[in-house]
């Protein structure tokens, strides 16, 4: 079984979630769907055919697009912080 991910930028509220899932879950292949209104993005659990997944979701209305590597979402890794940095920084300047 695959997990994809898809951003869907215009997806915005619970009924959005819901239309989407609604939508989705009629694609062939489909195991599992979970949505996250925080970050934008639907996962999809299945052998799925990609680009049928991104057409049903935008023949339900709302522009979506594969994201190709979970690394650009950020999900598998630690976000750089620049705090220290920045503090670095204005202390410096001070």
């Amino acid at each position: 079984m695959t997990t994809t991910q898809y951003t869907v930028p215009e997806m915005g509220c619970e009924g959005c979630e819901d239309i989407i899932t609604d939508a989705v879950s009629n694609v062939n292949g489909v195991q599992s769907i979970e949505t996250d209104l925080e970050s934008k993005t639907v996962t999809v659990e299945g052998d799925v055919d990609t680009d049928e997944v991104v057409r049903t979701i935008d023949y339900a209305g709302y522009e979506a697009s594969l994201v190709e590597d979970a690394d650009e979402t950020g999900a598998d890794e630690e976000p750089a912080s620049t705090d220290d940095a920045d503090a670095d920084t204005e202390a410096e300047e001070a």
